[in-house]
């Protein structure tokens, strides 16, 4: 479970860049990627021909005292007929929790939204443009070791939960 401290939290936001913006030092930004979003760039594209063709939605977001951080992702892969689903929640002095589910279903329904028996999310946006809510209920892995996920190491079964608004 999330601790409180993210109740107060910084974002990375999507590319929301101004002109002037655009050629500052240490900026790499493509340069046709859009100027302006639009409420109707934040849903569902036509999918392209590739078989990895993916669209996908990230949140993150850490404590103001830097001891906690939250990252999660959907990706929808239609192509290839399934979700992938990622969240970890991580800190210099507590384990990692990782919860990742590559093979989730399309649905017909919400493509957002997932209800798997050892996965629930739900991906809200509840004012285009500004704000998005994300709740997650699952089973997750717990790691004491982070560097233990990168050597493909078994956590401890662990369930993880949050409610987060960005």
């Amino acid at each position: 479970v999330v601790p409180s401290t993210l109740r107060h939290f910084t974002t990375s936001r999507s590319l929301d860049v101004h002109e002037e913006e655009r050629h500052r030092p240490g900026r790499h930004i493509h340069p046709h990627a859009p100027r302006d979003h639009q409420p109707s760039d934040r849903w569902r594209h036509p999918a392209g021909p590739e078989q990895l063709w993916n669209e996908s939605w990230y949140f993150d977001a850490i404590s103001e005292d830097g001891q906690t951080g939250l990252y999660t992702r959907i990706g929808l892969y239609p192509n290839l007929g399934v979700r992938w689903f990622t969240a970890f929640i991580c800190g210099p002095k507590r384990p990692t929790v990782a919860i990742i589910d590559l093979g989730v279903p399309l649905s017909d329904g919400a493509p957002l939204d997932i209800d798997e028996p050892a996965l629930r999310a739900e991906h809200v946006c509840e004012s285009p443009l500004e704000r998005f809510r994300v709740r997650v209920h699952a089973e997750g892995e717990s790691h004491a070791d982070p560097a233990s996920l990168l050597r493909g190491e078994q956590g401890e079964p662990v369930s993880a939960g949050f409610d987060m608004v960005w």
